[in-house]
């Protein structure tokens, strides 16, 4: 269910020790930057009001997580898809990325693109095994992740102009 910007100061105190546990290799003042332009309250009402859905993700009756995903024409963008510790490798990514496809589906996209760090071996497994394919670079240490979405299938790209099913 998308949060609204009532829900930004509750999803802002989970973001930061969310983040600071998956992004726990970059130099504090760093992230302290990257969290307060993005992840503090008026970041996040920022975005909502750009398009930007956010919504918890939840496993055994907690907050294991939250997503961030929006439309641009054709293409739904899944800008964060973070899970506590605890919560990886039991299948809740897995779960996570169908209801994005189902959401992109019915909001009439083509395809998901995300990013995803070069240095994330877990997240790109996962998302290898849904079907993302790498599709290029984004910056320093960032690959950029592709599935297609046509007529309710996932296509595989063999080559520049060959789409199989």
């Amino acid at each position: 269910m998308p949060l609204g910007p009532e829900d930004a100061e509750e999803l802002s105190d989970l973001a930061y020790p969310l983040l600071r546990e998956v992004y726990s290799y970059v130099p504090d003042d760093l992230l302290d930057e990257f969290l307060e332009q993005e992840q503090s309250p008026e970041g996040i009402r920022r975005q909502m009001a750009e398009g930007i859905v956010y919504e918890w993700i939840t496993a055994d009756g907690a907050r294991a997580g939250y997503l961030a995903y929006g439309m641009d024409g054709d293409t739904m963008h899944l800008g964060k898809l973070y899970l506590f510790e605890g919560y990886r490798g039991r299948g809740i990514g897995s779960e996570v990325i169908d209801r994005v496809v189902v959401i992109a589906r019915s909001s009439g996209a083509r395809r998901i693109v995300l990013e995803v760090n070069e240095r994330n071996a877990g997240a790109i497994s996962l998302y290898s095994r849904k079907g993302f394919r790498e599709s290029g670079k984004a910056g320093l240490m960032r690959i950029v992740m592709t599935r297609v979405l046509a007529d309710g299938r996932s296509l595989t790209r063999l080559g520049p102009d060959v789409l199989l099913p």
